[in-house]
């Protein structure tokens, strides 16, 4: 029973957060043995140090995995997403980013790792104005345990997001996401043998998540 109020307790939480995400992070162990190749999507929203601006994205992009050891893993994300600050909406670029974790402790109820995860995008441009520089950089600590079935994990997050944006009027101005501290939680399943689907959330300046599923070979 109290599995299970913990999984609702979990689902609650992913599904309270609205799918506004930056990249997932995953549990902490690797994601399978091995080679592994997913497809994901994430909605990202980060509140801006310029006025009440709020960044907005949609990212499609394709996730390449390999796990070193039971312990470790790299991975590298690539894929288009649009932006939209305000007025500014421009329809796609393309994106890169990846990531390493790892496991630093081993216990029998829970396992606690370590990650840093980042993304660069290209440039954006609407009506005259230009977004060039985009970036977000990621550091942070994963706990996850198992529980029917389900790997659940959650941790802190430390977060920087910067660009560069040059208005119609040809002034220019270095922007930054309005907050360096977050949190998340989320929630990864294994389905068949080689399948594994994962949901996740951030709490960064705005609420954010997104899913992904991943093919183990």
């Amino acid at each position: 029973m109290k599995r299970l109020v913990t999984l609702l307790v979990f689902g609650g939480i992913l599904l309270s957060a609205q799918f506004v995400a930056a990249g997932q992070f995953g549990p902490a162990s690797p994601q399978g043995k091995g080679l592994s190749l997913g497809l994901g999507y994430n909605y990202s929203s980060a509140d801006l140090d310029q006025g009440e601006a709020t960044l907005k994205q949609h990212q499609l992009y394709a996730r390449l995995g390999m796990s070193f050891s039971e312990s470790c893993e790299i991975y590298l994300r690539g894929g288009a997403a649009n932006l939209e600050i305000e007025d500014f909406d421009d329809s796609s670029s393309l994106f890169v980013g990846g990531g390493l974790k790892g496991l630093i402790l081993q216990r029998r109820n829970f396992d606690l790792g370590a990650f840093v995860d980042g993304s660069v995008f290209g440039d954006y441009e609407d009506r005259g104005a230009e977004v060039t520089g985009l970036y977000d950089l990621n550091a942070g600590l994963t706990l996850e345990t198992v529980i029917e079935g389900a790997r659940l994990y959650a941790g802190p997050i430390f977060f920087i997001r910067e660009m560069d944006v040059e208005a119609q009027n040809g002034t220019s101005d270095s922007v930054e996401e309005d907050g360096n501290v977050g949190g998340f939680v989320g929630a990864s399943w294994q389905i068949k043998d080689r399948y594994n689907i994962n949901v996740e959330a951030q709490f960064k300046t705005d609420f954010s998540g997104g899913i992904e599923v991943l093919y183990n070979f």
